[in-house]
């Protein structure tokens, strides 16, 4: 809040107080903004994790946590910012769909871990879920693949297998059941 110039010198001291303190609330505002930002892309993250059962990043550090208690102060692998806007930028250079489906009898509970306790959305995200899943996002991912890699690449990266599509599909109806859930209370 800014105020205008004042008229007498008393009330000169007090704009310039209540400026002051306006610049201090706007601080503190901008300051809650940014954290409201980064809280809704780890949301993001851990949506985006759980969609692709991404291993090596926060559910790596969970499931080492009973090992190491140190490791939740370890940086989470495979996440970056960008230089001019300080957004965080997800990385995935594993097998994300393939591999980390492989893996979910192992690691599926850390996954609903941060999923069952999650109850921030941007509602952008949950929107492009529900698009992907009324236009069937795993075959169409398969598609994807198909018309935009050439015979070599097919050659050495196999496509999404059926069962990795309706896993997808699965694990995309278990985001938007979580963020019924949160709606309900």
């Amino acid at each position: 809040m800014r105020l205008g110039a004042a008229s007498s010198p008393g009330s000169a001291h007090q704009s310039n107080a209540i400026e002051e303190t306006g610049t201090g609330t706007e601080t503190a505002n901008g300051a809650l903004v940014q954290r409201l930002i980064e809280l809704a892309q780890w949301s993001d993250l851990i949506v985006f994790d759980y969609l692709i059962a991404n291993l090596d990043r926060v559910v790596n550090n969970l499931y080492n946590f009973q090992w190491n208690a140190d490791i939740m102060a370890a940086p989470a692998h495979n996440l970056a910012r960008q230089s001019a806007s300080q957004l965080l930028v997800f990385l995935d250079n594993e097998s994300g769909l393939l591999h980390g489906y492989r893996l979910l009898k192992k690691y599926e509970a850390y996954h609903s871990l941060l999923l069952d306790n999650l109850c921030v959305f941007r509602r952008p995200t949950i929107d492009a879920l529900r698009r992907l899943r009324a236009a069937g996002a795993g075959r169409r991912l398969r598609d994807l693949f198909e018309r935009t890699t050439s015979a070599g690449v097919r050659d050495v990266l196999p496509s999404l297998p059926d069962k990795s599509v309706k896993i997808l599909v699965e694990r995309i109806d278990r985001v938007l059941g979580q963020v019924q859930k949160c709606q309900g209370s």
